[in-house]
């Protein structure tokens, strides 16, 4: 591994749209991990639409049910399958975040993706863990 990790962020406003697209520009770089935030994915779209099998893949999604709108939100990190890393469930607050431990030579490092909507109530306790 290289003394160094290739991370790539982006804010896609809705990914859902641009799935093709999106997995033809990830097969021509060589990121480590991909963050991203307000994928606006739904069920209907599959991990295997947006990353090729060199990542693992974790999604939160909105629940559009139980905050009735549609669309908007949900967070996704990707990281390379030879970086060794796990989900951890127990982290994650009512906001939309993903957390994953990463073990980089020797090392284990909490890696977390928050996606906050501007109508957050962070600071009045509308976030829990």
């Amino acid at each position: 591994m290289a003394n160094s990790l290739n991370i790539y962020y982006q804010n896609t406003q809705g990914l859902r749209t641009k799935t093709s697209t999106f997995k033809r520009n990830l097969t021509l770089n060589q990121f480590d991990i991909i963050s991203l935030t307000e994928t606006w994915l739904l069920d209907g779209v599959f991990d295997q639409e947006l990353f090729d099998d060199r990542y693992l893949v974790w999604r939160r999604d909105r629940n559009y049910l139980n905050t009735h709108q549609k669309y908007g939100g949900g967070v996704l990190l990707a990281v390379r399958r030879d970086i060794p890393a796990i989900e951890q469930l127990d982290w994650q607050s009512s906001a939309e975040d993903l957390w994953v431990s990463l073990t980089i030579k020797k090392a284990v490092i909490a890696y977390w993706i928050l996606y906050l909507p501007t109508n957050s109530l962070i600071l009045g306790g509308a976030v829990t863990h």
